[in-house]
Order: structure tokens, then C-alpha cells, then sequence
């Protein structure tokens, strides 16, 4: 080793004698290298810890605000004749246990329609499924879900016209 260098345990070589700085120079690329693996490692550390919590939490059962208007929406798209609706109830949403175990916002409906010939069937009842307080689907009810369900009115529902049937009468 030349007699103006000097190497410390570790691997440190640092500049006793002969040009001015470049000990300093030395001392400042090791911090620099301690830096940048410091700043590697807690990225790893956040990102772990990112991985390891996986997704965030989803809230299922959060109350349906204004879930009127979206069963009257999705029931206009599911029911044969949606014009001549009588006879309507809803029931507001109560949380309910689901054969799976989960617990899910559901609405009972009640209405009478017609079919595709014109005839009023009776009066049938629905559920409406919630899954973070947005409608998901409205199925067949039986007596089990929706037999203790406490209706009210539902006009909105009774209301629904055709334009051109509106606009003629």
C-alpha cells in the first residue's frame, strides 16, 4: 500500500497525505451508499407491510340511503308489465342472516303486476339485496325472509307510466 494511503477494518481507505480531499471524498460516497440502503430498506419495510395487511377492509353492511328509487329502477327492468303495478308495499331494510351465515341489508316488496296477457297475478312479494348500501339484486321472497317484514306504501312504484301512455291520457 502506498505510504499516503491508509486502510481501516472495513474496507475504509482513506488519504493521509498528498491530495487534499480525497479522504473527504471517500467518507462522503460510504455515507452516501449508507444512505440509499437505509432508504431501500424502510421502502421494503413499507411496502411489506402493505403486502402483508392485504386489501383494505370492505364495510358489506352499510344502511341503503336511498334505495327507493333503485328498487323501483331495477323492478321496471325485471317485471313483465311494469305499467300497471297495484297494490305496492315496501318494507325498509333490515339487516338479515343469509343461509351462508353473512348478514345482508334486505327490503321485502310487495305488489301486485300483470303478466304478458294483461292480467293482474296477485299479490307476490320480493327481496332486495344490499351490498355496501347499493342495491345488488331483487328475487322471489318466501315466507321465511319476508314474513315478518313491516310494510308501508310504495307509491312510487304504482306511479311508473309509459311516455307515450302518459302523454296520451
Amino acid at each position: 500500500m502506498r505510504p499516503d494511503v491508509e486502510q481501516v477494518e472495513g474496507g475504509l481507505v482513506t488519504m493521509t497525505s498528498g491530495r487534499a480531499g480525497a479522504g473527504t471524498r471517500q467518507v462522503g460516497l460510504v455515507a452516501l451508499r449508507v444512505v440509499v440502503l437505509l432508504v431501500v430498506a424502510l421502502l421494503a419495510a413499507a411496502l411489506g407491510g402493505c403486502a402483508q395487511n392485504g386489501p383494505p377492509k370492505v364495510e358489506e353492511n352499510v344502511y341503503p340511503k336511498d334505495y327507493r328509487p333503485e328498487v323501483v329502477a331495477l323492478l321496471r327492468r325485471k317485471i313483465e308489465d311494469p305499467y300497471g303495478i297495484r297494490e305496492a308495499y315496501i318494507a325498509e331494510p333490515v339487516l338479515k342472516s343469509l343461509p351462508s351465515g353473512s348478514m345482508r341489508y334486505i327490503a321485502c316488496i310487495r305488489f301486485n303486476a300483470k303478466n304478458k296477457d294483461e292480467q293482474y297475478q296477485g299479490a307476490k312479494e320480493f327481496a332486495a339485496y344490499f351490498f355496501e348500501g347499493q342495491l345488488t339484486q331483487v328475487v322471489d321472497a318466501g315466507r321465511e325472509l319476508c314474513g315478518d317484514a313491516a310494510y308501508r306504501p310504495f307509491p312510487e312504484l304504482e306511479k311508473y307510466c309509459r311516455e307515450q301512455v302518459c302523454k296520451q291520457s
